[in-house]
């Protein structure tokens, strides 16, 4: 008797996981729906998109924690040149937020 109960416990464990992930699933989503947070809020745009803005430069970026074009686009002038250390004679920031807004 006692082996047959391990045995109806260990299939019932998988299952139980099953539906537990499944419904975390459905809360998140919900959550999600709610407070109209995006399923792709927070992952990384490729900033290498913006005509100007290379390998390099989008590096530079990301270890400012830039990560989105949205993020970019409400920087100022002054704060992308800092954050990739261009001196007044490099790049074209201005472009680069502007095309920032345009594809956030």
């Amino acid at each position: 008797m006692k082996l047959i109960i391990s045995l109806e416990v260990s299939h019932l464990v998988p299952n139980m996981k099953t539906i537990i992930d499944l419904t975390a699933g459905l809360i998140g989503l919900a959550f999600d729906e709610i407070s109209g947070v995006s399923k792709d809020a927070g992952l990384p745009d490729d900033l290498t998109e913006i005509e100007g803005i290379g390998p390099a430069y989008a590096g530079r970026l990301n270890e400012a924690g830039i990560t989105t074009f949205s993020q970019l686009g409400e920087l100022s002038v002054d704060q992308v040149r800092d954050f990739m250390k261009l001196s007044e004679s490099q790049g074209n920031p201005e472009d680069w937020l502007e095309q920032a807004r345009d594809l956030s």
